[in-house]
């Protein structure tokens, strides 16, 4: 290398990267501009992505401009124009060895050597532009010395440029002493022309193959396709195929039956709806990516249970305001016995399977419905991934739920219960009963929560019950004998209502037909929803709200993107109840308790993580931890709750002296198996398949039937 020049590494330090200008010191060190690892990820974001420190194509430094304009992108600020990175990768460089003494005549070794700084082409300021293209004139080669002021080499160069001469036929070299080839011979045109481009640079060789590509493509008119197929010449046998950009292949998608019957029931889709889904799976995925004869399985499918459900007239208590006390209205049911041996046999569960009967009105209707559960589900729990649009949903679910009897527009009365269980056989089959408290005492024959004795599960007094007083009626639970034994003391009473508190608010009789001796609390499992509803509502609209206030109470919910619902007054659903007793340490926040002290709010925090505790361990459908403590944590719950001063409520009387009693008779399982969530999320669910049917008049001639087809097919997909 001759002396009195820098080598090519010690020029990449020289130059600005990004716009290709010569570094200008003004007095300042080399090592000011150098380009950090912060400043080449900057680069590779905003300006090339190629641009790499290690590779000696690159320069090294960055000015002064470029490093503000960096920032400024950095910072969302696009003032000035983001600089056009010079193509430095077609460079070719010298290959260095340990004799050599070339020196280098790359673009930015020549912009090293300049002595006066580039101008811009256009503007000044912010909105300068430089000329960043690299060809031979200013440095794509190394090798050649194009921008020398010496005339000689130039002159020398030109000469030794004019000395060779090629053949236009067979590309072989002109020259003295030199045998001319036969210009016919077309492989000697060939290996010499191979021989000319294997002696250029590997990117200019790159170069030369991508054009004649392009060109070969444009004669074919095949420029718009994505991934145009070339077929070039090879020197011997066939053609060689060449794909220009391929497409990645993209793995077949084929959809099992069973995947798209899950993907139906989670969606509530008719059938229709699946052709037309199945259509376009078809349209992209290919013929074989739905199964064969889909469409004919689902029809089939929507209809497995038409042989088991009917339609009665009947006259029951109507919802309406007119003077008439009953109406006649259509009935879809189904026999109770038969749907359930077929369903059992469908689903192929073995011993004595767990079925339970939930009954509600909502949406317009008055439903019961059932759940059917192996015997040992809870043991051998094998639940699919939740929200999993392609599995099968949990055997408690609302969408494993079927239909027994269904009747619009009718009031929850005795009445009507009593001519639904009547019509559908009910007790024909062993089963355990879940509702809300109205339907529950309805169905013990029982007044109301409100009268003289509101428990369904003991004689408590409502007085007693209000006071905290645990009397000896506390301890006694009610069996189907006694319910019939006040039914009798009513009617010899001459069924005076007046005189129902002497028969512990027993005025019609039981509608199950249990034995005597057997418990109400054994047949009819505590609601764990309406609990839980009921402590969580309770706790905050009877005591959080009357201490703080309303706008300083609702800044607990508030914080965690809860909401309450109206139906009877405000109230917060079983959801939004379990994440405030999770978040309930959130309570405690200054601007709540600000006006009352710290210390007041306390009772309620812990009567709140005592009750998540018992939720968590109880109210789930999993196995109950055995070395956790009920008793321990009922009595502290007690304790917790006269801290707070809030009255009991029948819901709270229930969850602190029945809720280790229940345990027992289901097998000490959690109360999530028995809970009666399905049968209060099955009127927003049936509204999603009654949609299709819908008929809004009574009076029409096919209403029954639509309702009809409806709960056979939301049925039938549920089973």
């Amino acid at each position: 290398m001759n002396q009195f020049f820098c080598t090519h590494d010690q020029n990449r330090k020289k130059v600005c990267a990004p716009c290709g200008r010569k570094i200008i010191l003004h007095g300042k060190k080399l090592e000011l501009f150098e380009i950090t690892k912060d400043v080449e990820s900057k680069i590779q974001k905003y300006i090339d992505l190629n641009y790499r420190t290690v590779d000696s194509e690159y320069p090294l430094s960055i000015c002064g401009t470029c490093r503000k304009t960096l920032l400024e992108l950095e910072k969302g600020i696009t003032n000035r124009p983001t600089p056009i990175l010079p193509n430095y990768r077609d460079i070719s460089l010298v290959k260095t060895t340990r004799n050599s003494s070339q020196i280098c005549y790359c673009y930015i070794c020549l912009t090293a050597r300049e002595t006066s700084h580039k101008k811009p082409l256009v503007g000044r300021g912010r909105i300068r532009q430089f000329n960043t293209t690299i060809d031979v004139s200013n440095g794509l080669d190394s090798r050649l010395n194009v921008n020398q002021t010496s005339s000689s080499t130039s002159t020398s160069a030109a000469k030794r440029d004019d000395s060779i001469k090629l053949c236009k036929k067979c590309f072989n070299v002109i020259s003295k002493g030199k045998e001319h080839a036969d210009c016919g011979q077309l492989r000697t045109v060939r290996n010499n022309t191979l021989d000319l481009v294997q002696n250029l640079p590997i990117k200019t060789q790159e170069q030369i193959a991508l054009n004649i590509l392009k060109r070969k493509n444009d004669e074919l008119n095949d420029s718009n396709s994505t991934s145009p197929v070339l077929n070039i010449h090879s020197n011997v046998g066939r053609k060689t195929r060449i794909v220009i950009n391929p497409e990645k292949k993209i793995k077949a998608v084929h959809f099992t039956q069973e995947k798209l019957d899950n993907f139906r029931v989670n969606y509530s889709a008719s059938a229709n709806d699946m052709k037309q889904v199945t259509n376009f799976i078809r349209s992209v995925g290919g013929r074989k990516a739905v199964p064969p004869n889909y469409r004919e399985h689902v029809s089939q499918n929507s209809k497995i249970l038409q042989d088991f459900y009917q339609v009665n007239y009947d006259f029951f208590d109507s919802d309406s305001k007119k003077a008439i006390s009953k109406e006649k209205r259509p009935v879809v049911w189904a026999n109770s016995e038969a749907i359930l041996h077929f369903a059992i046999n469908y689903r192929g569960f073995i011993g004595f399977p767990n079925v339970k009967v939930m009954m509600d009105g909502g949406q317009g209707f008055l439903k019961i419905c059932v759940t059917i559960t192996p015997e040992n589900y809870i043991l051998n729990l094998d639940e699919p991934e939740k929200n999993n649009l392609y599995k099968k949903n949990k055997l408690t679910s609302v969408k494993r739920l079927l239909i027994l009897a269904i009747v619009p527009k009718v009031k929850e009365t005795y009445y009507n219960v009593k001519t639904l269980v009547d019509l559908i056989r009910l007790n024909d089959i062993s089963f355990k009963f879940t509702s809300d408290f109205k339907l529950l005492l309805i169905i013990n024959g029982q007044q109301t929560a409100t009268a003289t004795f509101p428990c369904p599960y003991c004689f408590i007094s409502l007085n007693s019950l209000r006071n905290g007083e645990n009397s000896a009626d506390t301890a006694t639970l009610k069996t189907y004998g006694d319910l019939r034994h006040d039914y009798e003391k009513y009617c010899n009473f001459g069924k005076n209502q007046k005189m129902s508190k002497q028969c512990h608010s027993t005025i019609n009789l039981p509608l199950f037909n249990e034995d005597d001796n057997t418990l109400v609390l054994e047949k009819c499992i505590i609601p764990e929803l309406h609990i839980l509803q009921g402590f969580v509502n309770h706790l905050f609209w009877r005591g959080i709200v009357p201490l703080v206030g309303l706008e300083k109470a609702l800044l607990w919910p508030i914080k965690l993107n809860l909401i309450a619902k109206n139906y009877f007054g405000d109230c917060f659903e079983g959801n939004a109840c379990r994440e405030l007793l999770k978040k309930s340490d959130q309570l405690l926040d200054p601007e709540i308790y600000k006006d009352v002290g710290y210390f007041a709010l306390v009772p309620y925090v812990s009567a709140f993580k005592t009750m998540n505790k018992i939720v968590h361990n109880y109210f789930s459908v999993q196995i109950i931890d055995t070395e956790i403590n009920l008793e321990a944590l009922l009595k502290e719950l007690d304790y917790n709750l006269k801290s707070t001063g809030v009255s009991e409520t029948l819901k709270l009387h229930i969850l602190l002296k029945h809720l280790p009693e229940c345990l027992k008779y289901i097998n000490n399982n959690g109360l999530g198996l028995w809970s009666e969530q399905a049968g209060e999320s099955i009127h927003r669910e049936f509204l999603k398949t009654w949609e299709g049917f819908k008929i809004n008049s009574l009076d029409n001639e096919i209403y029954a039937e639509n309702l009809k087809r409806a709960v056979i097919q939301f049925s039938s997909l549920n089973l």
